[in-house]
């Protein structure tokens, strides 16, 4: 099951709005069966929002360091949040099948870790006609990376080696399926061959 990460991407960019958004997290998060022991405690959170607010009000006065202590104070709101946000993290990690419930009872945001997995080895059409873009995934060690290509998957032919986890070919006969594998060199000498890859070049 994908893992689902809690965010703070809904988070106020005002300080007004601010206050009313982690007041309503508190209020979600409160006597709320799936956070029986939140981090920071809601109740420092609830004191530092309204130390904000406070200093909120003063800042409005343009009284000497006002602001300055205004950001202050939101910067603890803000620290406070980042925490909660973990804390809400390791929960919906501990009940992966209800992380989304969790998350959303706690009014925050989400995003689904992506299921996408670079292949070990592939092989696309290049820019030119007959031609070919071989990239593998670059492995700890390599010395140089040996490539051959083949018709039939049988009968290789040998194409130049490169320290790179990469290559292209050009020449190919175009409406023609071609095979394509590598092996590596390391200090402890040539790898086997790994299982090839095909692509028909139009």
């Amino acid at each position: 099951m994908p893992r689902v990460y809690v965010t703070l991407s809904n988070e106020p960019t005002t300080v007004a709005a601010l206050i009313l958004f982690v007041r309503a997290i508190i209020a979600a998060m409160t006597n709320n069966s799936w956070f029986s022991n939140p981090n920071p405690p809601l109740a420092t959170i609830s004191a530092d929002v309204d130390a904000l607010e406070a200093a909120e009000k003063i800042a409005k006065t343009r009284a000497a360091g006002a602001v300055d202590a205004r950001n202050t104070a939101r910067d603890k709101v803000e620290y406070d949040l980042e925490q909660l946000r973990q804390y809400v993290q390791l929960v919906a990690d501990a009940n992966p099948k209800d992380a989304h419930a969790i998350i959303h009872s706690a009014l925050l945001t989400e995003r689904q870790a992506s299921t996408y997995h670079k292949p070990e080895f592939e092989a696309t059409t290049g820019e030119t006609p007959g031609s070919a873009l071989l990239r593998a995934r670059a492995i700890a060690g390599a010395i140089a990376y040996f490539w051959q290509f083949s018709l039939d998957n049988v009968q290789w032919h040998d194409m130049p080696e490169t320290a790179q986890a990469n290559t292209s070919v050009t020449n190919l006969t175009p409406n023609t399926t071609y095979f394509f594998r590598f092996r590596v060199l390391t200090r402890s000498g040539k790898g086997e061959f790994g299982q090839s890859v095909t692509l028909h070049l139009d």
